[in-house]
């Protein structure tokens, strides 16, 4: 799809959007070094997500080209098809990521010899029900900082799933999502 690189974040997305089968899912990412005006030394949460459709999401070579700026435009859907009307009905996903190790290790926010034993996205499951659609939170698990200046990452993706079954999730032969750990971690109270 010529891109020079995609990310673990590409082939998430797309391997979630594509066990989702939405038709309409959105990600959010980071717009520094991606607007002109919007520099790493700038202070402040820069993002934004993007819809996508299913020819845009197929594999993540076109995850990754959605983020490459076309047309003057800092941004744009790989294949763009009409979106849903209005008044029409669709499923939708949204996928986001709180993985900052690079980010984070690169501003100093990490001791040597230490390591984060457990990351967690807490969420109330009041939002949850509101929720219209399935979604998607990639984190860290679990960070070490070794001696030598590097690190060792496990991610882990928590999804709350509306349409979606763990089943679907699982079932395409080369998807990157592996067997569900626990379909209860959450209950409601009420």
């Amino acid at each position: 799809e010529n891109v020079d690189f995609i990310s673990t974040q590409d082939i998430i997305t797309s391997s979630w959007f594509n066990a989702s089968s939405s038709r309409l899912p959105m990600f959010a990412f980071n717009l520094r070094e991606r607007c002109p005006k919007l520099s790493k030394s700038l202070a402040g949460n820069y993002e934004t997500s993007i819809m996508l459709d299913p020819p845009s999401y197929a594999n993540a070579s076109l995850i990754r080209k959605s983020l490459l700026p076309s047309n003057g435009e800092c941004f744009t859907r790989a294949n763009p098809m009409p979106l849903p009307g209005f008044c029409g009905k669709t499923s939708c996903a949204f996928i986001t990521t709180w993985c900052f190790s690079v980010e984070a290790k690169a501003a100093g926010l990490y001791l040597q010899g230490c390591h984060q034993l457990l990351h967690m996205p807490i969420m109330p499951i009041s939002i949850l029900k509101m929720c219209p659609m399935d979604f998607a939170v990639v984190f860290n698990a679990n960070i070490e900082i070794t001696g030598d200046d590097s690190s060792k990452v496990k991610q882990a993706i928590l999804m709350f799933c509306k349409e979606a079954t763990d089943k679907e999730l699982v079932k395409n032969p080369h998807s990157i999502l592996g067997t569900v750990t626990n379909t209860d971690m959450f209950y409601d109270p009420l």
